[in-house]
């Protein structure tokens, strides 16, 4: 007995397959619209290769050269923590506290907006600030982006510049221009020897002179400025009146003036320092496959960009800078995201045509209808442009995780029942071909419930994933969600379009075949011949069962398990461990050495940038550099 709301149900997928078949051209077109929408669509979605499970956290970097570990936990890692706690949203506070370098991380909930994140920490920022001593450093905000955020790595490589010149063009030119592209957050520099004007003192002359090293500090600060000394009205004009002292050289800082004698005579600071220009103390160097030290840089994503889309406009800026360049500096990248998303979308390319193939032979196989194979293996490609369209407006980033877990055997379930139907009833009325779309809708119109239930139940599957909360939910809600919106897709052409093309496309037979095509003449005549055998000796076929599970049992405890699917990207980190003293000459050579051990194997092509560092460098990232060979 069906109920009043079922009978409403079955009437309302009746009416809607009816009317379907009825109204054919236009559900046809609406189908061709729908498909169309969705190509235009497919550029425009946001692609990466694996599902972004970083949590929503702002990281606050802090340099203070010069202090050790524990001074800087001291005065500026525990003050920082001290302040940050007790915001709204706030679940977890981790801390680093390095030689010269403090970093604070927070994490928040994960229904926290990021910005509104920020927003809150940059206010206890203002709070925090007196509490630090003052020349200890001042507390910054780490770029909005996550461990997936490193899109494009590249180097610079010149056959006539120096190191330094080679990280001043990095510094100046390269990062500054990569910085305006869109969906960049913060280009990472490393390597090369930051240039510096030093002031290298002498003591002797200095107490020679009765000069301290504040008066010279002084000095300097107070002469190496531009001051206005407002205007005055001459011949009907305003002349605006300015001081401009600021170094453009090393030969204005040489003649900064620290004291003037009685007699007028200044005291020029050439008299007791030199003035040069040389490299930054550096707490680091980068090398690469066993040559040498080379100048780095990294590209980093703001979060929630489309990777693809970034690094395209990456690399026609990096190609527009390249020509800016002096004559023989060449920019070469050694990690592009773009090409592993492109494989990855070739892998799902492939496995979109070989199982759309594979659907249609096997129905043609078992069926004997090559119209409607065709037509139920047009669900995938329908079923999926509605999820595309889906993912677009509901956020969702296209990766290995939400695009390969669609499955195109439940997208052709409703096709397949409703092919079989309907070849049934034409098979058993043969109908005239004018008559042949009231059959087709006769024939849709009862397996119309059924076929929704089914579909629909499969989609209350992945209700349980959508509700998954933290590392989990990153992982697997995109992926429910893209297969319940294929799911949704398959059940509206299942309704709409299938019925209305085969209206269109299928004919009744010249001669009965009572319900045998294909395979199914012989599959039918050997599963009755197992069938009556099966039934004759119940017993027998349990016990079989039986021990097929036992024995299935202790071969499926000791299968293998994994997170998440490995991702033969082609490349590996090696991470060597040192002691912290270690020198960075020595930290460089044994970088150096481990290059040259690992080239040494024929599998290797190229052994991408290590970093050798006496400390850590501060990456403004969620995550460390996961590419380096050594740190």
């Amino acid at each position: 007995m069906v109920d009043g709301d079922g009978c409403q149900s079955m009437k309302a997928l009746e009416r809607l397959v009816e009317g379907a078949v009825k109204k054919r051209g236009l559900v046809i077109a609406l189908s061709v619209v729908v498909t169309a929408a969705a190509l235009v669509t497919v550029p425009r979605l946001s692609i990466d290769a694996v599902p972004d499970v970083t949590n929503v956290q702002v990281t606050i970097l802090t340099t203070a050269p010069g202090l050790s570990p524990a001074e800087v936990e001291q005065y500026l890692t525990y003050p920082l923590e001290t302040a940050m706690n007790g915001i709204p949203g706030l679940r977890e506070i981790r801390s680093v506290s390095k030689t010269a370098l403090s970093s604070v991380t927070l994490v928040f909930d994960d229904d926290t907006n990021v910005w509104f994140a920020r927003q809150l920490v940059s206010e206890r920022l203002k709070l925090v600030e007196a509490d630090i001593p003052p020349g200890y450093g001042r507390p910054e905000l780490a770029p909005v982006s996550t461990g997936l955020g490193e899109i494009y790595e590249f180097y610079l490589e010149s056959d006539r510049h120096s190191p330094m010149e080679l990280r001043t063009l990095l510094d100046w030119v390269v990062a500054y221009r990569l910085r305006s592209v869109p969906g960049v957050i913060e280009v990472n520099t490393m390597g090369g020897e930051v240039k510096q004007y030093q002031v290298v003192l002498d003591p002797r002359k200095m107490a020679g002179f009765k000069l301290t090293l504040r008066q010279v500090l002084t000095a300097l600060q107070q002469n190496n400025t531009n001051v206005g000394g407002g205007y005055v009205e001459t011949n009907n004009e305003q002349v605006v009146i300015r001081g401009e002292a600021q170094f453009k050289d090393a030969d204005d800082i040489a003649d900064t003036v620290l004291a003037v004698d009685g007699d007028g005579t200044p005291t020029l600071l050439r008299r007791i320092a030199e003035v040069k220009v040389g490299p930054a103390l550096r707490y680091g160097v980068v090398t690469m496959h066993g040559k040498g030290e080379i100048v780095a840089g990294t590209v980093m994503m703001l979060i929630g960009a489309n990777s693809r889309e970034v690094v395209k406009h990456v690399k026609q800026k990096i190609e527009e800078i390249q020509g800016d360049l002096p004559a023989g500096v060449k920019i070469v990248p050694y990690y592009d995201r773009a090409e592993f998303i492109e494989r990855m979308l070739t892998t799902v390319g492939v496995n979109l045509a070989e199982g759309a193939a594979l659907v249609i032979a096997v129905l043609f196989l078992m069926l004997g209808s090559l119209r409607g194979s065709l037509l139920a293996a047009l669900a995938i490609p329908l079923s999926m442009g509605v999820a595309v369209i889906g993912m677009r407006q509901l956020g969702v980033t296209g990766n290995l995780m939400s695009l390969g877990a669609i499955d195109f055997g439940l997208l052709v379930d409703g096709a397949i029942v409703m092919l079989e139907g309907t070849l049934h009833t034409l098979d058993k009325q043969r109908p005239p071909p004018d008559e042949v779309p009231a059959a087709v809708a006769q024939a849709m119109k009862r397996a119309a419930k059924p076929v929704a239930f089914a579909v629909g139940i499969i989609m209350l599957v992945y209700l349980p994933l959508m509700a998954l909360e933290g590392v989990e939910g990153k992982m697997f809600r995109p992926m429910a969600i893209t297969v319940a919106m294929a799911l949704g897709g398959a059940l509206l052409f299942t309704l709409t379009t299938f019925p209305a093309a085969c209206a269109y496309a299928l004919r009744a037979p010249k001669q009965k075949t009572h319900g045998r095509r294909g395979l199914m003449v012989r599959l039918t005549e050997g599963y009755a011949l197992l069938l009556g055998r099966a039934l004759h000796r119940p017993a027998l076929v349990l016990a079989a069962a039986g021990v097929a599970l036992g024995i299935a049992i202790p071969f499926g405890s000791s299968l293998g398990a994994e997170f998440v699917p490995r991702l033969e990207e082609g490349e590996f980190s090696l991470d060597v461990r040192r002691l912290p003293s270690i020198g960075i000459s020595t930290a460089k050579n044994l970088s150096i050495q481990v290059e040259q051990v690992t080239a040494r194997f024929p599998e290797v092509l190229r052994s991408s940038p290590a970093s050798a560092a006496r400390r850590s460098r501060p990456i403004p990232s969620a995550s460390t550099n996961r590419r380096s060979a050594s740190s």
